[in-house]
Formats: C-alpha cells, sequence, structure tokens
C-alpha cells in the first residue's frame, strides 16, 4: 500500500505537496479492528502504521486556515487487484474531483476527473489511459471498479478528526465507529 500510496501520491499530489503557514496536512487510515478512522498529524507515524495494518482506505487532508483545501482519498479491495485515489480539490462553488485507477498486476493507471457544484456532479471524464512507465495505454477490455465518489465534504467520515487535530497538539486521534 506504500508504495501504490507513493505513486498515486506523487501523480496527483505534485505541486500540492508545499504548505503555506495557514495550513495543516493530516493523515488517515480506516482501522478494521476498530471501525473507525485514525489520523496522524505526522507522516511517518502515519506510514509506520499503514505498514504494519495495511489498511483498504487511507486519506490525506490539507486544511488552510481551518477549511479543507485538498482531501485525497484512497481505497483498494482486500484482493489488491486495484487502488484508487480520487483527490477532491475544494474552489470557490465547486469541488474539482481527479480520480487514478491503478491496476496492479498491469500496472495500468486510468485518470478521470469530474466536478461537483452543490452536491451534484458530472460524470466522471477520461482524461488519460497509461502505464505506469508513461507510455499510452487502451482502455479497451478494462473494467473500471464502479466505486462512488463523495458529492459533499460531510461525507468524508474523517473530516471532523482533521479539524480536531489542527486545534490540538495530538500527534494521532481516532474517531468514532465510522464507515470508510
Amino acid at each position: 500500500m506504500k508504495t501504490i500510496f507513493g505513486i498515486v501520491a506523487a501523480g496527483l499530489l505534485s505541486g500540492s505537496a508545499l504548505c503555506s503557514p495557514t495550513s495543516k496536512i493530516s493523515w488517515f487510515l480506516y482501522d478494521e479492528e476498530r471501525g473507525a478512522w485514525c489520523g496522524f498529524t505526522s507522516e511517518a507515524a502515519f506510514q509506520d502504521k499503514a505498514n504494519k495494518e495495511k489498511p483498504l482506505a487511507s486519506a490525506r487532508v490539507k486544511l488552510v486556515s481551518g477549511t479543507p483545501s485538498e482531501i485525497t482519498y484512497q481505497v483498494q479491495p482486500e484482493s489488491g487487484d486495484w487502488v484508487i485515489a480520487d483527490r477532491y480539490s475544494f474552489l470557490p462553488g465547486r469541488i474539482s474531483l481527479k480520480r487514478a485507477t491503478i491496476f496492479a498486476q498491469t500496472g495500468m493507471q486510468v485518470i478521470q476527473r469530474a466536478i461537483i457544484r452543490r452536491g451534484v456532479a458530472t460524470r466522471l471524464q477520461l482524461l488519460s489511459v497509461r502505464n505506469v512507465d508513461g507510455s499510452s495505454a487502451g482502455i479497451k477490455d478494462v473494467d473500471v471498479p464502479l466505486v462512488p465518489f463523495k458529492e459533499d465534504a460531510s461525507q468524508f467520515h474523517f473530516l471532523p478528526i482533521a479539524l480536531a487535530l489542527a486545534k490540538r497538539p495530538a500527534m494521532m486521534l481516532c474517531g468514532p465507529r465510522g464507515t470508510p
């Protein structure tokens, strides 16, 4: 999961990893045992926990002045056949979604995007289909997993934990029971 998250993060988050003085970043994993999201203020602590637990869902939240500016949400099945990473960029009047689907066996990456306004999303548009090495690939005979995306920030069960972490010096905080 760490390797895939690194690949997806490099592609999706390029240019957004730098933080302004008023921004806070936190990392999350869904703890199956607790049935809850756990947030970390340290990427190293998050990676350590993720390497041990191999979560099926994880996230990264960037808050600017206490408001979400970007959320990257990643999910995969237990089989590990594919990984979907959604990057939500919160812009005035809309949310821009960029989705990367990576297939483990072929290394193929399918990049799509949608725009969300007032809780209503456009259909996912295909932007590119590439192999991990960057060469073009065809989407013919590829079944892209039908994983619904979030249409409103309130659908992210870990967001209240991110807001709490931004106000406290805690290194880790787990929230109430929820769903990935």
